[in-house]
């Protein structure tokens, strides 16, 4: 692991990263925050509906769904593995990490609490 704040892991490739907005980008497209709101949207949606009918998964409501929503549901169906350095904490910011797996010693495998994290996410959305 390097100095970055996160680290995924996709089908056995590693990519560092220092926000989750360059997560985003990486995921959504660099020019994702530049899309109108219905842009953005329709982008999330569509590659909601992919992802669903690939892992034959149903497709929820998306009305509430965000770009971070869209990150943690690929988290949760374990599309992706995220590692985020601990001394950043923003994914596991209401998350006590002190028994959570760690890797090189300071990064929070997110993987491990996303059900909380979505939890959470879903009770501010509400």
């Amino acid at each position: 692991m390097e100095n970055k704040n996160y680290v995924v892991v996709e089908q056995g490739e590693k990519y560092e990263y220092n926000s989750i907005e360059e997560i985003i980008k990486s995921i959504l497209g660099n020019d994702y925050y530049e899309l109108s709101d219905k842009e953005k949207y329709e982008k999330i949606k569509l590659r909601t509906f992919i992802n669903a009918k690939v892992k034959k998964l149903p497709i929820i409501d998306l009305e509430q769904e965000d770009e971070i929503t869209f990150l943690l549901s690929l988290i949760k169906n374990n599309d992706i593995v995220v590692f985020e350095k601990e001394s950043n904490k923003k994914l596991t910011k209401n998350i006590d990490t002190t028994n959570l797996r760690k890797v090189s010693g300071e990064y929070i495998v997110v993987n491990d609490c996303i059900d909380q994290i979505l939890k959470d996410k879903i009770s501010k959305n509400i």
